[in-house]
């Protein structure tokens, strides 16, 4: 929070990015940061990258969330079947992810999903899918990530 506040004050930074993988999986911590924003009443905007069944769980946050600044909450849909995500190990439902981006709106954040091609099943069918699905949703982004195979004994 000392931070934030010497990017502010001291050099003038208007908007910020928190991009810690373990931001919003405790919700104390989430609560912790929302307190602290308020009691400083800081005017830097904020977004930070987040998983969707935690923004789920605080979803009572987040009006006050963003009152304090935040204006774009990054989460991971990565796939976009149930059995896809289970075996990804992903922790989420595609509803889950169909819930933020919905309480999202109601605020007035805006919605960054993330997802993926490139897996070693992915055919036409399935991406079209994914793709299908994420218009659904209707995020504000859709950040696309595709994995590359790497070499095993790549030479200079």
């Amino acid at each position: 929070m000392d931070e934030l506040e010497l990017l502010e004050k001291k050099y003038g930074v208007q908007c910020v990015h928190i991009y810690d993988l373990n931001f919003n999986p405790r919700r104390s911590r989430v609560e912790e940061f929302l307190k602290e924003m308020q009691k400083r009443k800081l005017g830097i905007k904020y977004c930070f990258l987040g998983n969707a069944h935690s923004f789920v769980r605080d979803r009572d946050l987040l009006e006050d969330l963003h009152a304090t600044g935040f204006i774009s909450g990054v989460f991971g849909l990565e796939v976009a079947d149930e059995d896809e995500l289970k075996k990804m190990n992903k922790g989420i439902t595609v509803d889950e992810v169909r819930e933020v981006t919905a309480q999202f709106r109601k605020f007035g954040i805006a919605s960054v999903i993330t997802w993926m091609i490139g897996f070693p099943d992915d055919d036409e069918r399935i991406i079209k899918h994914r793709l299908q699905v994420l218009d659904e949703i209707d995020p504000d982004v859709s950040s696309l990530q595709m994995l590359l195979p790497v070499p095993r004994h790549a030479h200079v």
